[in-house]
């Protein structure tokens, strides 16, 4: 592809609205974000990338700041909600929420290149990887973590985010013919609009979302009580310190904390090991915080269990492996990643709940449409034949 068309970088209301303007009847509109998550405690959309294109194939580019003085980001608003424009997006997901979190967008008509990579088969579906197999052109990997809410912005830098935008409307084209070659084309679709469905959920204020943590769920309960403790000193010091919380302390160090519940510095600095500047500023607030979990009545969260609240037991854990070779055999027949296919927490739900006819295997959580068309009678043949009982039984 051919386009030397400059991008326009705009930071005021009346560029915006030209733009805008200038696109409007641009039935394909490309949308990226940029954000400051790893530099501070409060996130939000540092910079937006537009890449418009017209029904004659002419591109239009844009970087917008959304932190720039009064600029009125609402005048994107009514061409994300057009149901006839596409808008493209790699990895929407995070880049839908953050923009429905910050400006209250409603964002219809999603086309999401990563969904559609994955099932087209594609091994290798990073934007870097799709831009540089198509094009040839290779994405500079310096700014990946930049700080984006960061003023002022580079030219390199900038140059670097519009490119996230710049290919997409014809990696779009090029993976909706692929799609299609392999009838998959209700496989992206319904994903697509899971995507557009999808919201902000803010930390959970009380600091029970500790419990999300990998492992804290299999802690004994008073080394939860002290590892809830720990979590809310970690997010009062990052609120305060505007950084991100991992910036203070990673989770293990957390975990480690929890299973060792350390009463002094010297055990402490052995259950966390670094995070010596951490230790003599906070040593002492952070020691006190596990004192008041180890003597904490506190109710305790609770992970939501597979299988509508029902324990999940041995036999439930066997069928899951019997239901994941079978999900890992599908995707190699189809030449796909297995969690393409089905994800493991959709097998599990279909091992705690064990559907032996396709109308069950229907109303199972969180399964997908296309799945049922697919997949629904084998599945239910599958806990049939592990069960030992006809399959309809």
């Amino acid at each position: 592809m051919t386009d030397d068309a400059p991008y326009q970088m705009i930071e005021q209301s009346a560029d915006l609205e030209h733009f805008m303007k200038r696109i409007q009847s641009c039935p394909v509109l490309a949308v990226d974000t940029e954000a400051n998550s790893l530099h501070n405690y409060v996130e939000k959309v540092s910079l937006v990338q537009l890449t418009a294109r017209a029904a004659d194939g002419t591109l239009h580019h844009a970087i917008v700041d959304p932190l720039a003085d009064g600029i009125d980001m609402q005048k994107l608003a009514p061409m994300l909600a057009d149901p006839a424009v596409v808008v493209v997006f790699h990895g929407a997901d995070y880049d839908v929420v953050s923009m429905k979190r910050d400006f209250g967008y409603a964002i219809t008509n999603v086309y999401d290149t990563m969904i559609a990579a994955r099932a087209a088969g594609v091994q290798r579906f990073g934007l870097a990887d799709l831009v540089g197999g198509y094009f040839g052109v290779t994405l500079n990997k310096k700014y990946q973590k930049h700080d984006w809410a960061s003023r002022p912005i580079s030219q390199e830098a900038l140059d670097y985010a519009h490119l996230d935008t710049r290919y997409l409307p014809e990696i779009m084209d090029l993976l909706r013919e692929k799609v299609a070659s392999l009838g998959r084309e209700d496989m992206v679709e319904e994903e697509c609009r899971l995507v557009e469905d999808r919201t902000w959920v803010a930390r959970a204020p009380d600091g029970n979302a500790f419990i999300s943590m990998k492992g804290a769920s299999r802690l004994p309960e008073k080394s939860q009580r002290v590892l809830r403790e720990v979590y809310r000193f970690r997010e009062r010091l990052a609120a305060a310190r505007d950084w991100p919380p991992f910036k203070i302390m990673g989770n293990e160090a957390m975990l480690n904390i929890a299973r060792t519940m350390p009463a002094d510095a010297r055990a402490l600095q052995q259950a966390i090991g670094g995070h010596a500047r951490l230790l003599q500023r906070h040593g002492p607030e952070l020691l006190d915080a596990i004192a008041t979990g180890l003597v904490s009545e506190e109710e305790l969260p609770r992970p939501e269990k597979k299988g509508g609240g029902r324990r999940f037991s041995r036999e439930d854990d066997l069928l899951f492996n019997h239901l994941r070779e079978w999900r890992n055999r599908q995707a190699a027949t189809e030449q796909v990643e297995p969690a393409v296919v089905m994800n493991n927490q959709a097998l599990q739900e279909i091992a705690a709940r064990r559907p032996l006819t396709a109308e069950a295997v229907e109303q199972v959580p969180g399964i997908r449409r296309w799945q049922v068309r697919r997949y629904a009678g084998e599945l239910a043949g599958q806990v049939a034949a592990f069960q030992d009982v006809p399959a309809g039984g």
